[in-house]
């Protein structure tokens, strides 16, 4: 073979191989292209089904649905001005016998005798600390507890509206049995008056749904002051936020029409404070339950 064959033959090789190591190439540009549109394709088909999988289970609900309202009813009083985020933890255990205050009935009590307190002679019972217990697991989750030595020695523990026994629904506490798991209560009157006012609608539940296993509540809350001028004149001022912040609004009443008058957070719902609320499922007793609620 001359010269001139082996140089033809080298450059066949060498085309031969520039051939191939380009085929090589494209062939590889084309599996990593495929890769990449198939992981593209699985990961945006997944993000749909995601987004799909939410708006499915996503459930509005009545704003006034009976599967969260019973429990919003009974924390209202605690949620109006402060963050409740750690669930019955942020609750002191006098807060949660108020919380279910309205729930007792003389049934939930056993006479136990008469007692001179503070002077007076009163009728003394045993309510049960597993009677507490019981009653906090309508609104709360079932493992819920508190310390019972924690709310003895309580003049004025709760007022119980639902309890008569004659000597007035202020029920305070004696001591606590550690072995037969009572408590020693009696009753009296609660004093107080207030002077005219207007009508005021604080609050209003304006979003409620629905998702998994929660209940997504929204609340719209606005907060006020009064102040009397002279004995004639009643000045209110209203606030987007607890604690005199945000002031919206200075609305003035006489004495003559203050009770005729109304105060409504329907006419400040842009600027008034969110209290958002979350709502769990209990798996133990089937019921939801409060988990939550932030002030914004």
């Amino acid at each position: 073979m001359n010269e001139n064959e082996k140089k033809k033959n080298n450059v066949g090789v060498i085309i031969l191989i520039i051939i191939l190591v380009l085929a090589l190439l494209g062939t590889s540009s084309y599996i990593i292209l495929d890769k990449f549109i198939l992981k593209s394709n699985v990961e945006d088909k997944s993000e749909k089904e995601n987004v799909e999988e939410e708006q499915e289970q996503k459930e509005e609900l009545s704003l006034t649905d009976s599967s969260f309202s019973r429990i919003l009813d009974a924390v209202s009083d605690f949620t109006y001005t402060q963050n409740r985020e750690n669930g019955y933890s942020s609750f002191s255990p006098n807060e949660l016998l108020r919380v279910v205050a309205k729930d007792f009935t003389n049934n939930d009590f056993t006479y136990v005798g008469e007692q001179t307190i503070s002077g007076i002679n009163h009728k003394v019972y045993q309510l049960s600390y597993q009677t507490i217990i019981n009653k906090l697991k309508r609104y709360f989750p079932s493992d819920i507890s508190f310390e019972p030595t924690s709310i003895t020695n309580s003049t004025s523990a709760a007022s119980l509206p639902n309890v008569n026994f004659g000597e007035g629904s202020g029920m305070g506490i004696l001591s606590y049995d550690g072995t037969t798991g009572t408590y020693q209560v009696y009753f009296g009157g609660i004093g107080g008056t207030t002077g005219p006012m207007p009508t005021i609608n604080e609050r209003k539940v304006t979003e409620a749904y629905r998702l998994g296993d929660s209940i997504y509540v929204k609340e719209k809350a606005i907060y006020y002051t009064s102040d009397i001028i002279d004995y004639t004149n009643y000045v209110y001022q209203i606030y987007s936020h607890p604690n005199q912040v945000g002031l919206l609004d200075t609305l003035t009443f006489t004495i003559d029409n203050i009770t005729s008058q109304t105060i409504s957070v329907d006419n400040y719902l842009d600027n008034a404070a969110t209290i958002s609320y979350v709502f769990t499922l209990d798996k133990e007793t089937g019921n939801y339950v409060f988990s939550s609620s932030k002030i914004d």
